[in-house]
């Protein structure tokens, strides 16, 4: 899913490949939060917000709107 088609308050979960075995992975649950500079940025489930979370950063990673 490309990034462009998510908004704010949306849930999703991104496929994080393990960096040693490509078939080895792991879901990361969260939402898409609109920051105050008007960026769109994923916050994990029970983890602080941090801005340098881009969205955009995810593009290309497999992403599934929930």
């Amino acid at each position: 899913m490309k990034t462009e088609n998510l908004t704010n308050g949306d849930r999703i979960r991104i496929w994080l490949e393990d960096s040693v075995d490509r078939k080895g992975g792991t879901w990361c649950y969260g939402y898409v939060r609109e920051a105050v500079v008007r960026k769109l940025i994923f916050v994990e489930d029970n983890r602080p917000e941090d801005f340098e979370n881009e969205i955009d950063t995810f593009n290309g990673y497999k992403i599934e709107k929930l």
